[in-house]
């Protein structure tokens, strides 16, 4: 058996712990801009909810990129079995 070179894995492992560092202070955003909106009196303006649509869409952009990077990682730790 032939060693495998894990560098790819790392790799992954890397940017998954740099994703999770970025979407901390996501969520941290998130929960104040809750706690703001709900404190308004004049309900949403309709800037408020432009701005969140595409603040939840780069959040889920983000969300994507980390899935797909986990598919990634998960392609080179499962045994790829032979075909016959």
């Amino acid at each position: 058996m032939q060693p495998v070179d894990a560098t790819p894995l790392k790799d992954g492992v890397a940017a998954l712990m740099r994703s999770n560092h970025e979407l901390l202070p996501i969520g941290k955003n998130i929960n104040q801009i809750a706690k703001s909106l709900n404190a308004m009196q004049g309900g949403f303006r309709n800037s408020d909810t432009r701005n969140l649509q595409a603040f939840a869409q780069s959040v889920r952009d983000h969300v994507e990129q980390a899935a797909r990077l986990v598919t990634a990682m998960r392609s080179l730790v499962t045994p790829h079995k032979p075909k016959p």
